[in-house]
Order: structure tokens, then sequence, then C-alpha cells
């Protein structure tokens, strides 16, 4: 599992075809925008499935910031979007 902290606005690339952006934190739960179509909740702790072998979990929500882990097949390449 690779771990990214996250601001709200700031985004994940993860292969060719998906891309998160942190849409808004709360103490509980973290809303997300898959490919700016799909929201999701995620509540802290869980995690949900996003695409075929994508799994996103929220490890921890501090203020601000969340600690996002992702497990993704190896052939998939996860980065941040501003690199």
């Amino acid at each position: 599992m690779l771990v990214w902290a996250r601001r709200q606005g700031e985004s994940l690339k993860i292969g060719n075809d998906i891309e998160i952006v942190v849409k808004e934190i709360k103490p509980t739960h973290v809303k997300l925008f898959v490919n700016n179509s799909e929201e999701i909740t995620i509540d802290k702790l869980k995690s949900k499935v996003i695409a075929d072998g994508v799994k996103i979990t929220v490890k921890k929500i501090n203020g601000t910031q969340t600690k996002l882990g992702i497990n993704a097949p190896e052939s998939m390449k996860v980065d941040r979007n501003e690199v």
C-alpha cells in the first residue's frame, strides 16, 4: 500500500485513466471526485474499490489534511498530479 498525504483540491493520478481529487475533508470522512464525474465518500479508516484492482483507504484525517492509502496493481503508476 502506498500512502499519500493530500489536502482539499489536491489530486492523484493512478495509471493512465484514473484521477482522484480531494473534494472535502471532514473529521469523520473524506469526499473524493473520481475522473471528474463520480463523487464518493469514504469514512475514516474505511476503504472503497474505485476501479479494477484499485482500492482507496482513508488512513488518517488531521485537520485540513488526509492520508490516503492506495492499493493498485503493480503495473499502474501512482503519482501526485503536481509531479
